[in-house]
């Protein structure tokens, strides 16, 4: 009884430690995907832009909003 005990810990174990990898790994992948960018940059771009209040504001017509 105990051997089988053993086994459902260890696999009950190996999930959970492939679950935390995937989760990391998930984690790394999802911010990967935001790259810093300075103000001239975004307005060269064409991400950015003065707005008639004088705030600045995404164009909504940039690639990716």
């Amino acid at each position: 009884m105990s051997k089988e005990l053993n086994i459902k810990h260890h696999s009950l174990l190996l999930r959970l430690m492939m679950l935390a990898l995937l989760s990391v790994a998930m984690l790394g992948i999802h911010t990967t995907g935001a790259i810093a960018m300075d103000l001239q940059s975004a307005k060269a771009a064409g991400k950015v832009g003065e707005q008639p209040d004088g705030y600045l504001g995404m164009v909504a017509s940039a690639p990716g909003v």
